[in-house]
């Protein structure tokens, strides 16, 4: 099991890790199963979605974790520079580009915007004089 330097307990993300290879290595092989030559096309295809459904299932589940993960080191301690600030902002501002609110394109090039203008002040600041 994975340790979270942020929260200083385990975390969730190595035993998903776990089950992500798990799933992986039990789908992929050298050579495909030979059962399924003996299967039709129906039965082929439905079993080959099912394992692609799994994927799917485990690898949302990944990333659900990864984002608590980020989300509990922002928290964690507030920002000390700017940078560290707009890195936050950034983030905020991708979670809102995924909403259905974020998708009007007003907002949409609003959000462009913002993007450009955090990195070109993050830049600024670090130019020295």
């Amino acid at each position: 099991m994975r340790f979270s330097y942020a929260t200083g307990k385990p975390d969730k993300l190595g035993r998903l890790a776990g089950l992500q290879l798990k799933c992986r290595e039990e789908t992929m092989t050298e050579n495909l199963i030979e059962l399924d030559d003996h299967r039709d096309k129906v039965t082929r295809r439905a079993a080959e979605i099912r394992i692609r459904m799994q994927e799917l299932q485990i690898d949302q589940e990944l990333m659900q974790c990864r984002q608590e993960d980020l989300e509990e080191l922002l928290l964690d301690v507030p920002a000390k520079t700017w940078r560290e600030a707009a890195m936050t902002a950034q983030y905020l501002l991708q979670l809102f580009a995924a909403t259905p609110e974020g998708q009007i394109p007003s907002r949409k090039k609003l959000i462009e915007q913002a993007f450009d203008d955090l990195a070109r002040l993050c830049d600024d600041g670090q130019k020295k004089p």
